[in-house]
């Protein structure tokens, strides 16, 4: 289990992407309650997802190992994302499964 976040990036920051960075990594819970995903895109740049579910946030940030730079590239509540029933979905729809087993 990470320690948090200062442990993720720190490593990030300090080390050049290895084949188990590879892979996406596990989610890990920290202590403080942030839950972390690390994941190596395409280009080689470092992506770190940190979500609060206590705030119900997500942040991702970039990381270029090679020159030491992280940036943040997007924040975004999930409050009123986690209340939708169903969004570009496909039929059978939620309520229309609901409907149907009700009927039976």
């Amino acid at each position: 289990m990470l320690v948090g976040v200062t442990a993720v990036s720190t490593h990030a920051l300090l080390s050049k992407p290895t084949l188990a960075l590879a892979e996406p990594q596990k989610h890990e819970l920290s202590r403080d309650g942030l839950i972390t995903h690390m994941q190596v895109l395409g280009d080689g740049t470092q992506q770190l997802c940190v979500l609060d579910p206590r705030q119900r946030v997500v942040a991702v940030y970039h990381i270029d190992a090679a020159k030491g730079g992280i940036a943040l590239r997007s924040v975004r509540s999930i409050y009123w994302d986690l209340r939708i029933n169903h969004f570009n979905g496909t039929t059978p729809l939620p309520e229309e499964i609901r409907s149907l087993i009700e009927h039976e």
